[in-house]
């Protein structure tokens, strides 16, 4: 279940960031997704979780 006020699961960002810093690219990611989980993501969302993953990497 969707938290109210949210748009994604952040369950699923967990598991997307994980693959990323595993080394697959966006594009194994979204395979990943539709052939395992059974979830269509696009590749924006995966990249937009990705790069807020980046942002606070910087800040650290």
């Amino acid at each position: 279940m969707v938290p109210k006020g949210s748009r994604r699961l952040t369950d699923v960002d967990d598991m997307i960031v994980s693959l990323y810093a595993s080394g697959m690219t966006v594009r194994d990611i979204r395979h990943h997704m539709a052939t395992v989980m059974r979830v269509d993501i696009s590749h924006e969302t995966i990249s937009a979780v990705t790069d807020a993953v980046l942002d606070e990497v910087m800040v650290w």
